[in-house]
């Protein structure tokens, strides 16, 4: 009786999260992520746009707190810019503004064919998701291609963005961790079959209720 070859090993799938800071958004999306899909074979990693993503600093006072209420640490991410993140090999990049698609791709190197804003790559992955169900990373990359051929057909303006909470109110920072939340769920039940459905019933983020101001 004549075994079945080996099957080979696939090489994990590289997303990177690309926001202007790198404080905030990016580093939220990516344990969001993480948090929900934490079988799958995928190396996440941020980046920011902006120079000061360069100075390696922690995250936000109001991202470690959202963060910290839904039982996630970020206490060991610091910042770091684009043109430290390799764009060019990631398999996926995902921004939230379409700012940081056209930097992404005309400084960092990205590939255009795999950079998308996070509401784009949601919209496009629901109208091929029934063509085939991932079931590792070269079906997800198989899966981001057939996305791409989809964004062609309706124009990029018309995707939302998810806009930066830098300067606002705390509400408005708690706001924008919900709305990240509900778009990684979303995104992880397209591209993880795996996704781990107990962490759907985590509390929301939130924020503490406070006027302290908080230096940074």
């Amino acid at each position: 009786m004549n075994e079945a070859p080996p099957r080979r090993a696939q090489k994990p799938l590289s997303i990177v999260f690309v926001c202007t800071g790198n404080r905030f958004r990016s580093p939220l999306a990516a344990a969001y992520l993480h948090r929900l899909c934490p079988g799958a074979n995928l190396r996440l990693s941020t980046c920011g746009t902006a120079a000061v993503a360069r100075e390696s600093r922690p995250p936000l006072p109001e991202a470690a707190e959202v963060a910290a209420s839904c039982a996630i640490d970020l206490s060991v991410h610091r910042s770091r810019s684009m043109h430290d993140a390799q764009l060019g090999d990631a398999d996926l990049v995902i921004g939230f503004e379409r700012s940081h698609v056209s930097t992404a791709v005309l400084e960092g190197g990205a590939i255009r064919e795999k950079t998308f804003t996070l509401h784009e790559l949601i919209a496009s992955l629901r109208t091929v998701e029934d063509e085939e169900r991932p079931s590792g990373p070269d079906s997800i990359r198989r899966l981001v291609a057939r996305a791409d051929a989809a964004r062609a057909r309706r124009p990029t303006s018309g995707f939302e963005e998810v806009p930066d909470p830098m300067g606002r109110s705390r509400r408005f920072y708690e706001r924008t961790a919900r709305e990240l939340w509900r778009l990684s769920i979303e995104l992880s039940s397209l591209l993880c079959p795996e996704t781990d459905l107990a962490a759907w019933a985590l509390p929301k983020p939130r924020l503490r209720r406070s006027f302290v101001l908080v230096r940074r």
